[in-house]
């Protein structure tokens, strides 16, 4: 009888930790996304040094990491599986192309400067602007299925601005 009890106890908190809620799971994605998106301004301040800029994308591919564990834990909601699957996409590919490209603390800091960014040959300016947009295809589409969660689920929206601790 007790190891019923210990199974329920698990379960419960099992369920718990796993975006119970329309607004649990919404927040368990959107939190991350939203510290990525603010990262992503961080890095790109003119004014920021080298030494700035790799600080800010190592904390933005922490939080695609930390966002993509949180993600892939989740169920689909009551059979919602699409907004899952663009979350897994946004932070897979974040983690990777900020994570994996060779020499983008370079690619970056070059991109912050209008100076800096004639030193970049034309081939890596192209790639880096595809990546770019990649990023933005992949957020948008995050943000749209979010969007069609928002309906399905009854969820009013709120876009103020997270507060910093």
């Amino acid at each position: 009888m007790k190891s019923i009890g210990l199974l329920i106890f698990i379960f419960l908190f099992l369920t718990s930790c796993t975006g119970e809620t329309a607004i649990d799971y919404n927040d368990t994605i959107i939190k991350p996304q939203l510290k990525i998106v603010e990262q992503m301004d961080s890095i790109f301040i003119p004014e920021n040094s080298y030494a700035t800029i790799q600080k800010h994308r190592k904390k933005l591919v922490e939080t695609a990491e930390s966002g993509l564990e949180e993600t892939q834990i989740l169920s689909d909601f009551q059979g919602n599986e699409t907004f899952k699957k663009s979350a897994v996409d946004y932070f897979t590919y974040v983690k990777t192309y900020f994570g994996e490209t060779p020499g983008i603390d370079s690619i970056l800091y070059k991109f912050n400067s209008p100076e800096r960014l004639k030193s970049l040959s034309e081939g890596v300016y192209k790639d880096t602007q595809g990546h770019f947009n990649r990023f933005l295809e992949l957020e948008n589409n995050l943000l749209s299925e979010q969007q069609k969660f928002a309906v399905e689920f009854n969820l009013k929206l709120d876009y103020r601005q997270l507060e910093t601790p």
